[in-house]
């Protein structure tokens, strides 16, 4: 059974109590912009809405800390909106730009990765604000949102790295708000179910038994019209507690990693690389991961190449830079969902492995590392390991990893980049903007004054606090 089947099950298994019949319900609507390229369409992003509901209305753990939220519901207000100009990678800032130039009537932007202190996370947000922005993660996807939403609307963690779920009682680790995602994060407390019922956003309206808006939504002119159902209130259900332990435990055995490792590497990453988790991981840990690697590329490859890069040594090079021989091949046909997630998580995977190469050469001063690096970073390479669509992300992203490396060979590189020479017959990179070079330049003056690690948790802490 799949691991989202199994999700599903456990979620209607919950406990679950109805709306009095003249409760309202508070409803969030969604306008949700993505590249084309992306693969998304409505009915992802429905079955995507359709588990938040699940997940925010019933009480996964059957105790008083998490109490089911029956007036809330998430729907999509209008189709996808799908600009071939809005962008699918790129720091927080960079697409919240692109999302108010290419779609300004959108309050959620899904995109193939987030750029959060360099390392290629799945969902970023400010405290207070929309837009929402997250990328796409198989079974982890209604969490994802609904952690990011919780921020938007004002909530913070219900604790912080280095805490982890196994560190803290259940009613602090096994929320949705916890700092970093996970198997069975589900539950949430009355305050945080409070908060999803305010109207703290134009797009969030109260509305009555009828299917009307107690609270008028605002006119506007660019507005798309949404036929909104009647709210149903849901139906009570008791059954058996949902047993995260076993979840994870399940899923852990059927991809060959250890529980520990599973647990650094397999939720997606929200708010950057969880370093301290990963200091943590065993040699036995580390091993699953590598074995794991020898195998089919899968979903957890993208964490599991920064794994690497921190606690690993020279010879995982190797595998860290195996997805980026697979090709991406040409789409000339509708893909199928499993056939969408196989190639999201490719490209994800090759965005991710410049930036673990750059950590791996920083720690182990590889000349091999660097001059992967340095191939990479040329258009030409780039195209032929990723494709033309996200060529120049590569690029970038290895020029990112050559500011980690802080070897003689990769300084000198990166001091010509940034001083561009003109050489008539020098490789042609992607071409970097005023931030890019900015941010090259940040990121090796950090790490050459501050070590690698240290430069990695202070991103983590930057990322955490957008």
């Amino acid at each position: 059974m799949k691991l989202a089947v199994q999700f599903l099950a456990v979620i209607a298994a919950g406990v679950l109590v109805s709306a009095a019949p003249a409760d309202p319900m508070w409803r969030h609507r969604l306008t949700v912009a993505a590249n084309p390229d992306l693969g998304l369409d409505n009915a992802e992003i429905d079955d995507i809405l359709s588990t938040m509901n699940a997940t925010i209305r019933v009480s996964s753990f059957g105790n008083p800390w998490d109490p089911p939220c029956p007036r809330v519901e998430f729907v999509r207000a209008g189709d996808l909106i799908q600009p071939q100009s809005i962008l699918q990678h790129g720091t927080f800032e960079e697409l919240t730009a692109s999302l108010r130039t290419n779609a300004p009537r959108a309050n959620v932007l899904v995109v193939g990765s987030i750029n959060c202190g360099g390392i290629q996370a799945a969902g970023c947000g400010r405290i207070g604000a929309e837009p929402l922005i997250v990328g796409l993660y198989p079974n982890f996807d209604a969490q994802l949102w609904l952690h990011e939403r919780g921020h938007t609307l004002g909530l913070q963690h219900s604790a912080e790295n280095p805490e982890s779920d196994t560190s803290v009682p259940p009613q602090v680790g096994m929320r949705f708000m916890f700092w970093m995602l996970g198997l069975g994060h589900m539950g949430k407390t009355s305050t945080e179910c409070a908060a999803f019922m305010a109207p703290k956003f134009k797009s969030v309206a109260k509305i009555n038994q009828s299917g009307s808006p107690e609270i008028p939504a605002p006119k506007s002119t660019a507005q798309v019209a949404v036929t909104m159902p009647t709210p149903v209130a849901p139906t009570p259900v008791v059954a058996p507690a949902l047993n995260p332990t076993a979840l994870l435990e399940a899923e852990a055995s059927r991809v060959g990693l250890t529980p520990n490792a599973f647990r650094a590497i397999g939720p997606p990453w929200a708010h950057g690389l969880p370093i301290d988790a990963i200091k943590m991981l065993t040699d036995k840990d580390l091993e699953s991961i590598r074995a794991m690697m020898r195998g089919s590329i899968n979903q957890y490859w993208p964490q599991a190449v920064n794994a690497l890069a921190v606690r690993g040594d020279a010879s995982d090079l190797t595998l860290i830079t195996k997805a980026l021989s697979v090709p991406v091949a040409a789409v000339a046909r509708p893909l199928d969902k499993g056939e969408r997630a196989a190639l999201r998580t490719l490209v994800q995977t090759k965005l991710s492995a410049p930036v673990a190469i750059g950590i791996l050469a920083n720690r182990t001063q590889s000349a091999e590392a660097v001059n992967e690096l340095k191939k990479l970073a040329t258009m030409d390479v780039s195209r032929t390991r990723i494709g033309e669509q996200n060529a120049a992300e590569l690029s970038k992203q290895a020029l990112h990893g050559l500011s980690l490396a802080n070897t003689v060979e990769s300084a000198a590189y990166l001091k010509g980049v940034l001083e561009k020479p003109v050489v008539a017959t020098a490789p042609k990179i992607a071409p970097l903007s005023i931030p890019d070079a900015a941010r090259l330049k940040k990121n090796n003056a950090d790490v050459i004054d501050k070590g690698i690690e240290a430069y990695l948790k202070q991103r983590t802490v930057i990322e955490r606090n957008l």
